[in-house]
């Protein structure tokens, strides 16, 4: 997986949940999800990488690709807690591939902490967090 250099971009897909690519393909096949993790607000974080071949995802400590650490791999698919500043860009990047096809390849982020909206009561709200991956 290392050793190969994704395609260039020809759209700018955008997700606001899970990223998630799902093949139809009985071929072998190479597939990168790529770009920036932004959340509202700090807070730590686990991601998961869901797949069904071999895959790597990589978060950096920024927006620079060049600082990007192997934060989970198919044999270990959830990364450690990870702490992300709100307003910032993270550069993610995710391979997987598959030599018999119909590959899997998605990524969830779970926020571990929620603040409280309201004192405490019987009428207390959690605050709902939502995850951008562009």
């Amino acid at each position: 997986l290392s050793s190969s250099n994704p395609p260039t971009q020809t759209g700018t897909p955008t997700w606001t949940d899970d990223a998630l690519y799902v093949s139809n393909s009985s071929l072998t096949e190479t597939v990168w999800l790529i770009g920036f993790v932004r959340v509202p607000k700090t807070a730590t974080f686990t991601f998961i990488l869901d797949t069904n071949g071999a895959a790597a995802l990589f978060l950096s400590t920024n927006d620079d690709p060049t600082n990007k650490v192997l934060i989970a791999s198919a044999t270990n698919n959830h990364s450690p807690d990870i702490l992300l500043n709100n307003n910032t860009n993270y550069y993610i990047f995710c391979v997987g591939s598959r030599s018999n096809g119909y590959l899997r390849l998605g990524i969830q982020a779970r926020m571990h902490e929620t603040t409280l909206t309201a004192t405490t009561s019987s009428l207390v709200f959690n605050e709902i967090q939502r995850i951008a991956i562009a």
